[in-house]
């Protein structure tokens, strides 16, 4: 008995192929997807944020900052509700149905992928080349 034959592409050795940095990444994706992904990054933060503020603000201190800072469930509640807000205002939904709004984005997620792949292509020399 021979063990089967692996048909999978191998990569050519030499150099790796020429990775993006992050200004060239961002700059392939449209200017709405990099606005999303800022708001979504800052959703992210808000809860840190407000738990580093609230101890350095200590529990004497009084303001909605200082009370948000000591109520970290109900910041990372806000942060996702904020997200989810984001998501529906940068994409809106054709109709009301959650099942539709999924596919409509993951339609857009595609459309986004292949735009970004297509722009990243050309704004990277060929592999080969060594310039």
């Amino acid at each position: 008995m021979t063990a089967p034959e692996n048909t999978r592409a191998r990569a050519p050795v030499g150099a790796p192929a020429p990775r993006p940095s992050l200004g060239v990444a961002l700059g392939c994706l449209p200017l709405r997807a990099r606005v999303f992904l800022l708001v979504v990054c800052a959703c992210a933060a808000l809860p840190a944020a407000f738990a580093i503020y609230g101890v350095v603000a200590g529990p004497s201190e009084n303001g909605i900052a200082a009370f948000l800072g000591r109520q970290p469930l109900l910041v990372t509640v806000l942060a996702i509700i904020l997200a989810m807000a984001a998501l529906v205002i940068f994409e809106q939904p054709e109709t009301w149905s959650p099942r539709a709004y999924i596919t409509q984005l993951r339609a857009r997620a595609a459309t986004i992928h292949s735009e970004y792949v297509a722009a990243l292509a050309r704004r990277l020399p060929p592999s080969g080349d060594p310039s």
